[in-house]
């Protein structure tokens, strides 16, 4: 019997695993058993038999989930989600300065060294944490988008 993902998922953040039962080791297929059929699927090629990329929408569940595959070799999945537990809190619901501070505090706790880069660009901005495989994306502020992602 196969485990699927539902709407008691717990969107969890696992540092370098994954989120949930959503681990960055699985292929897709292991995605497909866990997730079932993606409401839509979209392939960026970059260069023919070199570079592509593939995502994965649930948008029911506020999940995407993208393949990227270089010279016959696929990266770790990445995982864009509406939510995103850490230590008990969704980030979404945490306003932006809130977030960074918790975010922080989410690092000292698990003793890893803080790190952000972040990129301004008038109303948007790019905040990347490297040491936990974070990325989030604001608008005016508010966060519109994030990925977890296997730390390199």
């Amino acid at each position: 019997m196969e485990t699927r993902i539902n709407d008691k998922f717990s969107y969890i953040f696992n540092r370098n695993k994954g989120v949930g039962t959503l681990l960055f080791s699985l292929k897709r297929n292991e995605v497909l058993n866990l997730l079932g059929e993606p409401d839509s699927v979209d392939n960026d090629v970059y260069e023919k038999n070199v570079e592509e990329t593939i995502r994965f929408h649930y948008k029911k569940k506020g999940i995407m989930i993208s393949f990227s595959r270089y010279d016959g070799v696929f990266d770790p999945l990445k995982i864009y989600l509406q939510k995103l537990n850490i230590e008990g809190s969704n980030i979404y619901n945490l306003n932006y300065i809130y977030v960074k501070e918790y975010l922080q505090s989410f690092h000292q706790k698990k003793q890893i060294t803080f790190k952000l880069e972040e990129t301004n660009d008038g109303a948007e901005q790019i905040i990347f944490y490297p040491n936990i495989g974070l990325t989030l994306w604001y608008e005016n502020r508010n966060l519109i988008d994030l990925c977890v992602e296997k730390i390199q």
